[in-house]
C-alpha cells in the first residue's frame, strides 16, 4: 500500500513538471531564439527557414517548399518562333519543335504529296520600277546661248 501511494505521488509530481517550452537554437532560422526561457528544451525540429525558389505549380522546376518566389521558374516547350508548335511561355527548348513540311500542295501537280503542310509556291518579284527621266535643261544655259548668238551676229 505504501508503494502504491509513493507511485501515485511520483506520477502526480511528474505530470506537473512536464509543462516546459521548446525553442529553436539555429541562428539562421526564422524563429531563432537567442535567449530561451529557463528550463526550455532545444528543439531543432521547430526551426523554420526561408526557401527561395519557383512557386508556380505549372513550372517545370516548381518547388513546393519555397516560401519566397523568385524569377527562376522554367517552362519547357518549343521556343522557336518558326515552329508550328511555338509556345510563347517556354523558356527552355525541350526538342519537341515541329515544322511545316514545305512542298507542292497543288493536288493536280505531279510533285504533290499529302504530307506537305506549307506550299513551296514561289511568287516572282515585281518588275523593277523604271529609272527616273533626266532633268530638263536649265533656262540659264539656254539664255546664255541666245545672247552669244546675238553678240556675234
Amino acid at each position: 500500500m505504501l508503494r502504491a501511494a509513493c507511485l501515485l505521488a511520483l506520477g502526480a509530481g511528474a505530470s506537473a513538471a512536464v509543462a516546459h517550452s521548446e525553442y529553436c537554437g539555429d541562428s539562421i532560422a526564422n524563429n531563432y531564439n537567442p535567449t530561451p526561457t529557463y528550463g526550455a528544451s532545444l528543439a531543432p525540429w521547430t526551426c523554420t527557414y526561408t526557401y527561395s525558389g519557383c512557386t508556380d505549380p505549372s513550372a517545370d522546376n516548381y518547388a513546393s517548399y519555397a516560401t519566397i518566389s523568385t524569377s527562376t521558374c522554367t517552362y519547357t516547350g518549343c521556343n522557336d518562333t518558326f515552329a508550328t508548335n511555338f509556345v510563347a511561355s517556354a523558356t527552355f527548348n525541350n526538342g519537341a519543335c515541329t515544322y511545316d513540311k514545305i512542298g507542292c500542295m497543288d493536288t493536280d501537280a505531279a510533285n504533290y504529296h499529302v504530307a506537305f503542310t506549307a506550299s513551296c509556291g514561289w511568287t516572282p518579284p515585281s518588275p523593277p520600277s523604271p529609272s527616273p527621266s533626266p532633268p530638263p535643261p536649265t533656262t540659264r544655259l539656254a539664255t546664255m546661248s541666245i545672247f552669244a548668238s546675238i553678240a556675234w551676229s
